[in-house]
């Protein structure tokens, strides 16, 4: 038996279990945040009839997808119904190179093995049988692992639910990989659906996954969520999460006067400067509660400082690990395709839009049509930045805008020292938009240049 575990165990992924040192300490949703959601997810792991074996979280960047992972991971391990955590991140340098995919179905049968004596039996059976098991492409090793063992033996029938926790799906592997992943699983539990694995999966927004997870989901088997940023629950467990922390450092730092502190008004701007973004509010807690400083008031007059000044160069600020965030996906867009998306992201940075378009009323249609974008250029283009913007499917791009999940991505973008070489200086959008209403104006101007046509770029 130990031969299954040793050879498991050498070809795991590292510091992707829920507990692991490098992720000390792990994001997690506080005390009375996020009850509906994990209600919801914990009702499904409690029932091993369920025809729904596969939970699909996605969001935006930073909205908390990790922490209500970490959170029912720990919740499970405690009720003793626990089966595999993977919390993936993206390699530094992004260019780096990705551990190989069939270490997926290694880590995930080696915390298996680790909880169940009749499925390490079969490991070390499948060992001793093939010991090259490790270098077989994933689907045969997801075959052998998961799908044999599970599905057709019955390993572990009667059983309860075994949960498999999955994070941050969309920062490993390329699209090819990912949505064959998620095929297999998919094809596993329309296989068997008795089997007892569950799997929770979060992912940031992507139009490829989403595509995978909703031909499964149309039969019945995934069950999808989307994370919001700005819906009612999200702002309630804001203000709870915020209410909370400086309550705590008000008793900390003997904090008696203002009372109470911080003042209502100065409460509600930073509420709503936060707009349910709950990386925003750990971010701001952060920095108004730092024990080096230990200065909550001073440190929270800065924050409410930041909202009409904007960010000094050089100057210490509680939205570093945001911009670590921005600076992050960003990196992972290309130079030829940021080019073409800079021009459409800076009409909605621009503060009264342009001409008769505003905002709101420049649809990504409209827009792009202006400025001579075809639809699958401009696709491509925005495609890795869907975790910072809420980009319309190609359906409603004649009716939607783009949308900024958060503001503080647009005042990322128009901030020189913050974005580096992503900045957007609005005075080149607006004269980029005004060349183009000139070559429009020409066109509709000079006789057999334009047609009913002309705006059917997009």
């Amino acid at each position: 038996m130990f031969l299954a575990l040793k050879w498991l165990e050498g070809h795991a992924m590292s510091g992707v279990e829920y507990h692991s040192s490098a992720r000390n300490p792990p994001p997690r949703c506080y005390d009375g945040t996020r009850t509906e959601l994990i209600t919801m997810a914990e009702r499904l792991l409690r029932d091993p009839n369920t025809k729904e074996k596969f939970l699909f979280l996605y969001g935006p960047a930073g909205v908390g997808k990790s922490a209500i992972l970490q959170t029912l991971a720990e919740r499970q391990a405690q009720n003793g119904t626990f089966g595999a955590t993977l919390f993936l991140r993206r390699p530094s340098p992004p260019t780096g190179s990705l551990d190989d995919a069939s270490q997926v179905w290694l880590t995930v049968s080696y915390r298996l093995a680790t909880l169940d004596s009749s499925y390490l039996a079969y490991v070390n059976d499948q060992i001793k049988q093939d010991p090259k098991l490790v270098e077989a492409n994933m689907q045969y090793q997801f075959q052998k692992l998961i799908a044999e063992p599970f599905g057709q033996k019955q390993l572990l029938s009667p059983s309860p639910v075994w949960p498999i926790f999955i994070d941050g799906w969309d920062q490993y592997h390329e699209h090819e990989t990912q949505t064959q992943i998620l095929q297999l699983i998919g094809k596993f539990i329309s296989d068997y659906p008795s089997a007892p694995l569950v799997w929770i999966i979060s992912s940031r927004p992507d139009r490829f996954l989403l595509k995978a997870v909703e031909e499964f989901s149309l039969q019945g088997h995934i069950k999808t969520h989307f994370v919001p940023v700005d819906s009612d629950d999200a702002l309630a467990d804001v203000k709870h999460y915020l209410q909370r922390q400086f309550s705590s450092f008000q008793k900390n730092y003997d904090i008696t006067d203002p009372s109470p502190w911080p003042k209502e008004d100065d409460f509600g701007r930073i509420e709503f400067s936060v707009s349910g973004y709950f990386m925003i509010a750990s971010a701001i807690a952060q920095f108004v509660g730092n024990r080096e400083v230990a200065d909550p008031m001073s440190q929270l007059e800065t924050v409410l400082a930041l909202s009409s000044e904007g960010l000094t160069p050089g100057f210490s600020h509680p939205f570093i690990a945001v911009h670590k965030l921005y600076m992050e996906i960003l990196t992972t867009v290309s130079d030829v395709h940021y080019r073409t998306a800079r021009r459409i992201i800076g009409f909605y940075l621009l503060p009264y839009g342009f001409g008769a378009y505003n905002q709101r009323s420049a649809t990504l249609w409209v827009l792009c049509n202006i400025l001579g974008i075809k639809q699958n250029v401009a696709y491509a283009c925005l495609s890795k930045l869907r975790p910072l913007l809420n980009v319309p499917e190609p359906k409603d791009a004649f009716d939607k805008p783009i949308r900024f999940f958060h503001p503080s991505f647009a005042d990322f973008l128009t901030n020189r020292d913050a974005s580096e070489r992503f900045w957007i200086d609005v005075k080149d959008v607006a004269d980029d938009l005004w060349q183009c209403h000139c070559r429009i104006l020409h066109q509709v101007n000079v006789p057999g240049t334009c047609s009913d046509s002309r705006f059917s770029s997009f």
